[in-house]
């Protein structure tokens, strides 16, 4: 007899996984991930500036340094968010590393990269981090450790929001 019941025991827990299926398609359960990362590379001056070639060169730079750093937050319909970075102050050599941390509904998307040389580009950096749940959460965009944007924003898969932000400003 106990031989029997061990039996059906272990023939009922073979069948338990195959129930417990349908969760395993629930985006909710699934990680946050930080994936299709694409950065433009080094803007070149000449293309930053409206300025003739006889303009001075510091004249280019300062028009290329008040390029404004923006950021775009869109959705899709797989809850995906589009994370888009434009000009982002880092050196000319930048080699990155990307990285997200969720904690609650908390969003930490982090932009590495150590300073290799003493000049320093623009960059259009673009992630997409997800999935998410239609929700309010805080985004928070770190540069090499400094918080250089942190807004708080309702995820829809229409979301299409673009923010002008400065330097050390939150």
């Amino acid at each position: 007899m106990k031989k029997l019941i061990s039996l059906l025991v272990v023939a009922l827990c073979g069948m338990l996984p195959s129930c417990s299926s349908d969760d395993a398609e629930d985006d909710s359960n699934k990680p946050i991930t930080l994936r299709n990362h694409t950065e433009s590379g080094c803007k070149d001056i000449s293309s930053a500036s409206n300025s003739s070639q006889f303009d001075g060169q510091s004249s280019r730079v300062q028009k290329y340094m008040d390029l404004t750093e923006r950021v775009i937050l869109k959705g899709n319909d797989k809850g995906m968010l589009n994370v888009s970075h434009e000009n982002a102050t880092f050196c000319c050599e930048a080699q990155f590393n990307f990285s997200v941390n969720v904690s609650g509904n908390t969003i930490t998307v982090s932009e590495d990269a150590p300073p290799l040389t003493n000049c320093i580009c623009l960059y259009d950096l673009t992630s997409e981090v997800g999935p998410f749940e239609n929700r309010t959460y805080t985004l928070v965009i770190k540069d090499n450790n400094i918080t250089v944007f942190t807004h708080q924003f309702l995820y829809s898969n229409t979301l299409d929001e673009s923010f002008d932000i400065s330097k050390g400003k939150d």
